[in-house]
């Protein structure tokens, strides 16, 4: 129990020091949060302005469900980059261990534009470019 108070930042993920020379680190956490912070609009607009009943009809052979052209061609996909997009911005500022709770990113993906912006600024003061 006390050991999950002083555990590493990223968990078990990979890691390695290196040397780079290359667009500021906190050039690129810059645009990753900014990434995030439009990922998370678009999932909440489109969550709120398209229909719920828009999907392909069932296939002539009547095997194939209908596809729901909102959670599975638009939504999902979002909810996929925005996943994919706060992880890289948790292993970007040594926090990757946060990732493995796996209800963060629907916790955030329902969270209101300043929750969100809240929850960046504090992983951004919480977290470090450099593993220090």
């Amino acid at each position: 129990m006390i050991d999950d108070l002083f555990s590493e930042p990223n968990g078990s993920a990979i890691q390695r020091t290196e040397l780079r020379t290359g667009p500021p680190l906190d050039y690129i956490a810059e645009k990753v949060q900014n990434a995030i912070k439009h990922i998370h609009r678009a999932y909440t607009e489109g969550r709120s302005a398209i229909p719920d009943d828009l999907s392909y009809p069932l296939a002539s052979n009547g095997l194939a469900s209908p596809i729901s052209i909102k959670e599975d061609l638009i939504l999902g996909p979002i909810e996929d980059a925005f996943r994919k997009s706060v992880v890289a911005y948790l292993a970007l500022l040594n926090l990757l261990a946060l990732a493995n709770d796996h209800a963060l990113f629907g916790r955030l993906l329902r969270s209101s534009p300043e929750q969100l912006r809240q929850w960046l600024n504090r992983i951004t003061r919480q977290g470090s470019l450099l593993g220090e």
